[in-house]
């Protein structure tokens, strides 16, 4: 039994979902962290909480031309849907805009008014040197960060004023490390703080987010889902009230990824979306999801959509008479992933005309691989760019863990999965079903050998198992049938 299964059972048998401080069952709020920290620790992968914190002043600084758009600086109103943002945007035009929600809430405003709140990316686990992505192409947006700032204020009064309850915290916190150290001989305490402080969250904010979904009076929540504190308070607000609450699938989901989207007894799951709006019936495995699946519903992917009809200028760092391998780093894998490459271009150093572009993950905003100084590698790092112009001139692309990896499949690339990394297994898996266009390596030799040679492209018929079209369509109908 591996770290994944042993994790779900233990929470299961050791009855964690039943644990409570505070007058409040608490461990849905902290088990995705949790799991993420005890992760790190053993497979010594990327420290999400540490490569994602924000130095300096600036990401909490107010943008004065959208003060208006600050919750609390102005009124908000009532509408039919409440859209949960993320600020992990990509720059279309002259604008930022969230993949997940936008096409969506422009797709449907024909139908169903909308408010969208989004939260600032130093309380998001996002990777920026701001608070959110300007200008945002996004309507009736609320941004959420004089609540998070109130929170901080909040807490350090709590401790002061309530420090019975805020040791009580302290006390069940210390309990639960002291649990999982013993069991996975790790150390967990640098993470304290973080785990004290999302409960804490729920039982110091919970009445004020009751007081704007009050205002707002949703028929029901669509969300850009990560478990922050912020997104867990308000699925659990709305479930308690029965507002229908439903996830945009915004990465494949895998026997084991995402984590909290995972457990052994789905009735014990109260604090997750209730429905899931999913790409297409491939890319989501059943295995102990927290969603039941009559509520999963396969709706497509509008941006995605919208994407592949779309031509795209060349990049100025390509040239037309080159040959690009695209290669899709993921911040859990990319430090395996980017020695690979390296290796990879000092075999194709006599191939004059075939470069390697190296696309980082968002989250991998502040990391450089120094493997990828050489001549035939270009890095791509900038914040907000898609990666969709990369994949549209590449031939070939190669990855281990993303869910680019699929975008690029319904570009018809070729595609190479690097069998040596982390959790390719998982993405193997989930391509069985597929007759042509996937390559399993284990060597940069070998993926050497596929690229000069002719690869096939992956079957039309294959790509759309994987995103279902109609997408727009899709999410109208459903809809319809969830808010009566």
């Amino acid at each position: 039994m591996g770290l994944f299964e042993d994790y779900l059972k233990v929470e299961n048998d050791e009855h964690f979902y039943d644990k409570q401080v505070l007058g409040m069952k608490y461990w849905e709020f902290i088990r995705y962290a949790v799991y993420h920290e005890i992760l790190t620790r053993k497979s010594e992968s990327m420290n999400l909480l540490k490569a994602t914190t924000p130095k300096g002043l600036k990401a909490y600084i107010l943008n004065l031309k959208y003060l208006k758009n600050y919750l609390g600086l102005s009124k908000i109103h009532k509408a039919d849907l409440l859209i949960i943002s993320h600020p992990r945007r990509t720059k279309q035009g002259n604008k930022f805009y969230n993949n997940f929600t936008d096409p969506i809430v422009d797709g449907i405003s024909d139908e169903y008014s909308s408010v969208t709140l989004e939260e600032p990316c130093w309380c998001s686990l996002t990777a920026s040197e701001t608070g959110h992505l300007f200008p945002v192409a996004t309507q009736n947006i609320y941004f959420t960060d004089l609540y998070e700032l109130l929170f901080l204020l909040k807490k350090k009064m709590f401790k002061i004023c309530h420090s019975k309850k805020y040791k009580q915290v302290l006390i069940e916190v210390d309990q639960m490390l002291d649990f999982f150290e013993n069991r996975y001989n790790i150390d967990l305490q640098k993470s304290k703080n973080h785990f004290v402080d999302k409960i804490i969250y729920n039982y110091i904010m919970k009445s004020s987010w009751e007081k704007v979904i009050e205002k707002i009076k949703p028929k029901a929540v669509l969300l850009h889902y990560f478990p922050t504190s912020f997104k867990g308070i308000i699925v659990n607000i709305c479930n308690e009230k029965n507002i229908p609450t439903i996830e945009l699938q915004h990465g494949v989901i895998t026997y084991s990824d995402p984590p909290e989207h995972k457990t052994f007894d789905v009735n014990k799951c109260f604090n997750v979306p209730k429905y899931l709006f999913a790409f297409g019936d491939k890319l989501v495995n059943r295995s102990y999801l927290t969603t039941k699946e009559e509520n999963i519903k396969c709706v497509g992917y509008p941006f995605f959509e919208q994407k592949l009809q779309e031509s795209y200028e060349l990049p100025p760092q390509l040239k037309e008479d080159e040959k690009y391998i695209l290669v899709i780093s993921q911040d859990i894998v990319g430090k395996e992933l980017s020695q690979f490459t390296s290796e990879l271009a000092d075999l194709l150093k006599d191939f004059k005309n075939y470069k390697i572009i190296y696309k980082y993950h968002p989250n991998e905003f502040t990391v450089e691989y120094e493997c990828l100084n050489k001549e035939n590698i270009i890095t791509v790092k900038k914040f907000g760019e898609d990666i969709y112009k990369y994949q549209y001139y590449s031939i070939i692309q190669i990855g281990s863990y993303s869910t680019s990896i699929y975008e690029g499949l319904a570009f018809g690339l070729p595609t190479i999965i690097v069998k040596s990394i982390k959790n390719s297994n998982q993405t193997i898996d989930t391509l069985s079903f597929m007759n042509k266009g996937v390559y399993p390596v284990d060597t940069p030799e070998e993926a050497l050998g596929i690229i000069l040679g002719e690869p096939f492209q992956p079957k039309h018929t294959d790509v759309e198992q994987l995103w279902k079209s109609n997408s727009i369509e899709n999410v109208k109908k459903q809809l319809k049938k969830i808010i009566k």
